[in-house]
């Protein structure tokens, strides 16, 4: 009977990754019950690669299935083979060489490549079993790793019982990120969140990245967030950054619970002046775990993302996740507020607080407060609670002489309603004198901005700082501001907080898109080619562990590139090679996976081991194809619209004749 699957591996009897026997052992007993219990034919196709001389077969050192559904055939790649290929003595096994010999030789309707490693989920293979498969499609998984000691001998139930409760990270579509050892979503050491605040992320976020200290995470357009109980009010902040690549970029950032509904309405941030904005989401008390969704929505097209980025779907990035204390905050009258000289400001005072009309001239000072003496030596901190009627505005500080801003950075943190609050903080000596100024800032030129003050409050205990006859300001340098802007835009995106100028959103509701971010143009053609041509996003994470497609799709493909390297990154390209063959992508459910058994750090590709993979690699001067290669065909692919053929007629060595054994019921023998 010809079998429905063929599954095909590729080994060798020695001793790489740690205990690499029991983790295939465990394999096989797995894949055999599977088969059984969904009444399944399959065949298992064992590659065994340059068999190394001191070693028994694989056909006397495992145990292979008698009277099954699933038929094993090893075909045996000899040592005189494998030395006829470059870097032979380095490397052991050619991974994706030793698959497509099996793939060549497969009998099955779908074939599907994976490792010895890994155990199919149940739901996985019920949908394999439903006999739904289609030709002209790449079907692929997420994967899960989990701990070494999976019960090779166990029954089927016991061994994914293992795997369900022993989780360890998941691989998908948006990146490699931890787990809880059930499954939930968990967080990095250094992640964007600390582990021990009670925040979990949910589904939608991307893996982080970012160097040590400074993480970011991508996220998409709805994202999950879990807040553990609380008996009372919290305000968590969240540091949202804009598409960072271009100077202008928006994102309309809300907030939803499942307990509370509408937590945080909809407000545009922009990275126009700055690089990132703080909004707090007032959280109040829970006795049961409550789950947040941030909503993102981007106004940028993925071609202003530079060559290599592949962010569809991805509209923002989150820079952290905290917690803040309600602080003491002495409140302060808004009588101190006055009209800067020469400003051309309207001031009306309403029930609601101050109502400020600007000057139609852009970047022009309109209201002051000070000048201010800081008592003692000390970090202070001042909240400003606006809402926005039109336009924009900036708040900043300047020197006692008026000549130059002080440093300082912001944060804008909506607290409910149409009221935002601008939060300054700046570092004083005892004696040092500062004046806060609000000024028009829009992002269409010159226009008057309409704003009303709320309310005003400081960290300093009391008003006696301020100096009550300073003289009248001069005329405000706003042509210094604008300059300071002007400059700001010229020099792009930074992945460091800003403590320059910064504007609050330009509304408080959803606007149409505006035409104020500029995409950076491409400094040479290379770079303008792989921007038009940018290939469509894949789920190429882990992919050399589940990639399934009919036996004629794998023979139209040709298999895998058979490149004479390490074979990282080779599985990628044969996903690009599918896409532009025609064949598309199907996800399966994250329910149906795979489970990978861990292995010996640094023995395949994992966080934690990846840089002493690439070193051992290095060091025996192998190679391996790099992603920004990868990507750079895809793209060649994407411009001509068929995929690149990397293998002659021969591949998978169908010219040689290779030994082939069907083992059936042996015992498994000593180390």
């Amino acid at each position: 009977m010809e079998p429905y699957l063929s599954v095909v591996v590729t080994t060798r009897n020695d001793d790489h990754g740690r205990n690499p026997r029991g983790r295939f052992q465990a394999f096989i007993n797995c894949l055999t019950a599977q088969c059984q219990r969904v009444g399944l034919p399959a065949e298992l196709i064992v590659v065994e690669w340059n068999p190394p001389a001191d070693r028994p077969p694989l056909r006397d050192a495992l145990r292979w299935p008698a009277n099954s559904l699933l038929e094993t055939r090893i075909i045996q790649v000899p040592a005189e083979l494998h030395g006829t290929l470059k870097h032979a003595e380095a490397l052991p096994l050619f991974q994706m060489i030793a698959k497509n010999v099996g793939i060549r030789r497969a009998r099955g309707v779908f074939v599907l490549s994976t490792n010895i490693d890994i155990l199919l989920s149940n739901a996985l293979m019920d949908a394999i079993a439903e006999r739904k498969l289609e030709q002209g499609v790449m079907y692929r998984v997420d994967r899960r790793d989990v701990e070494a000691d999976v019960p090779v001998d166990g029954s089927l139930d016991e061994q994914l019982d293992y795997c369900r409760s022993h989780q360890l990270r998941t691989n998908s579509r948006l990146g490699t990120y931890p787990v809880t050892c059930d499954g939930a979503p968990g967080l990095w050491p250094d992640d964007i969140a600390d582990a021990t605040s009670g925040i979990h992320l949910g589904e939608g976020w991307h893996m982080r990245e970012g160097v040590a200290g400074e993480p970011y995470r991508w996220v998409s357009e709805r994202a999950e967030v879990t807040l553990e109980p609380s008996a009372t009010t919290r305000f968590l902040n969240v540091e949202v950054e804009s598409n960072p690549y271009v100077v202008g970029s928006n994102v309309e950032f809300s907030v939803t619970d499942t307990l509370g509904g509408q937590l945080l309405a909809p407000m545009r941030l922009s990275n126009i002046f700055f690089d990132a904005s703080t909004v707090q989401v007032t959280v109040s008390p829970a006795t049961v775990q409550r789950q947040l969704t941030f909503h993102g929505r981007s106004v940028d097209g993925r071609d202003w993302l530079p060559p290599g980025e592949d962010r569809d779907g991805l509209v923002y990035r989150v820079r952290r996740l905290s917690w803040d204390a309600e602080l003491s905050r002495p409140r302060y009258a808004l009588e101190g507020w006055r009209l800067c000289h020469g400003s051309g400001a309207m001031v009306t005072p309403t029930p609601a607080g101050l109502s400020v009309i600007t000057s139609q001239k852009n970047l022009l000072y309109a209201i002051e407060y000070g000048p201010i003496v800081a008592p003692v030596t000390d970090a202070f901190r001042f909240w400003i609670t606006l809402s926005i009627a039109d336009g924009g505005v900036i708040v900043q500080a300047l020197d006692a002489a008026r000549a130059s801003f002080l440093p300082i950075t912001r944060r804008f943190l909506r607290v409910g309603g149409d009221r935002t609050v601008c939060e300054i903080s700046l570092d004083l000596a005892a004696g040092q004198a500062f004046t806060l100024v609000i000024s028009n800032a829009r992002v269409d030129g010159d226009r008057a901005s309409h704003f009303v003050l709320h309310e005003f409050h400081g960290s300093l205990p009391d008003q006696s700082v301020f100096v009550a006859d300073a003289p009248a300001p001069p005329r405000s340098p706003w042509a210094r501001l604008k300059s300071a802007i002007k400059a700001r835009l010229r020099r792009g995106p930074v992945t460091e907080q800003s403590t320059g100028e910064q504007t609050l959103p330009v509304s408080v509701t959803p606007e149409p898109a505006t035409a104020t971010a500029t995409p950076p143009t491409p400094a040479n053609p290379l770079q303008a080619f792989l921007v038009t041509n940018r290939p469509e996003r894949l789920h190429l994470n882990a992919c050399g562990d589940f990639q399934l497609m009919s036996r004629e799709d794998w023979f139209a493909l040709g298999g895998y590139a058979e490149f004479e390297m390490y074979s990282m990154n080779i599985d990628g390209l044969l996903g690009h090679t599918a896409q532009y063959a025609g064949i598309r992508e199907h996800i399966f459910e994250p329910q149906a996976c795979v489970f990978h058994i861990e292995h010996e750090a640094g023995s395949g590709w994992t966080p934690e081991g990846e840089t002493k993979l690439r070193k051992r690699i290095e060091e025996r001067g192998i190679g391996w194809l790099d992603h920004s290669v990868v990507s750079m065909l895809a793209s060649v692919m994407k411009s001509v619209g068929r995929p690149l053929v990397f293998n002659g007629a021969n591949w998978g060595f169908a010219q040689h004749h290779l030994p082939e054994v069907v083992p059936s019921g042996n015992a498994i023998s000593t180390n």
